[in-house]
């Protein structure tokens, strides 16, 4: 963060599937929404607060939360990844309507089930993703 700067207050919004997701939106410009992993959150995950700060200083809209069932973000029941998918539908609206979406781990295969899905993704920035090419396909 630059010296000076004051660090976002949480905002929550509903998703279409009722949780609350919590989240930290910074800077203007396009948009990057992050996808963390299974077990990082906001609170734990100083690194990609890092990567977002620095990506909203150089011109960008970043937005990073906790997935459903994590620090801030209450599920309405059991998640699962229609849960998942409405909180990253929920970010992109945030960010502006279209997004990058940077997924860490297992968010990878979450952002590209968005992408998959339609949701309007630009493109997508993946790294540590849990997935075999020579698969035919994971069991949902």
């Amino acid at each position: 963060m630059a010296p000076g700067a004051a660090a976002p207050l949480t905002q929550h919004v509903t998703t279409s599937r009722g949780d609350t997701v919590g989240y930290d939106r910074r800077g203007e410009g396009p948009a990057v929404v992050f996808v963390a992993g299974a077990g990082p959150f906001r609170a734990i995950d100083p690194q990609t607060t890092e990567t977002a700060e620095l990506l909203a200083e150089r011109g960008f809209t970043t937005v990073v939360h906790d997935r459903v069932g994590r620090g801030d973000s209450v599920p309405e029941g059991r998640v699962d990844l229609a849960d998942e998918l409405a909180a990253v539908r929920a970010m992109i609206d945030v960010a502006g309507g279209r997004a990058t979406l940077c997924g860490h781990s297992s968010g990878c295969a979450i952002a590209l089930r968005a992408a998959v899905e339609g949701l309007p993704v630009d493109r997508l920035v993946l790294f540590e993703a849990p997935l075999d090419p020579a698969a035919r396909g994971v069991p949902e």
